[in-house]
């Protein structure tokens, strides 16, 4: 599965961390509205992103401020653009994702 987000192709969604790879790379959180919409949570880079999702200090509040289905997409690395680039794009495009 692929999904777009603004100009970059990630994969997923995925709505269990342990779909995803222990590998480098970026990943998005995403909410799944009831109405078919996705809203970007969070937006960060790990070197093992399963383990870091599993594990990480935001997850209560992503399934808070989630009312639809949570979902992860992912781009493994090493990557042709930075974590920053993706990012920022990333902003441009949907405005202010919420900062760690």
């Amino acid at each position: 599965m692929a999904i777009t987000i603004g100009c970059f192709i990630f994969e997923g969604p995925f709505e269990k961390a342990s779909e995803i790879e222990n590998a480098s790379g970026v990943y998005v959180v995403l909410c799944r509205t009831v109405e078919e919409n996705y809203l970007i949570l969070e937006i960060d880079e790990a070197a093992d992103l399963r383990s870091h999702i599993e594990n990480h200090p935001h997850h209560d509040g992503w399934t808070k401020t989630c009312s639809g289905r949570l979902s992860i997409c992912v781009m493994y690395g090493p990557l042709s653009v930075s974590f920053t680039e993706i990012r920022s794009g990333l902003v441009a495009e949907y405005g202010a994702i919420k900062e760690r």
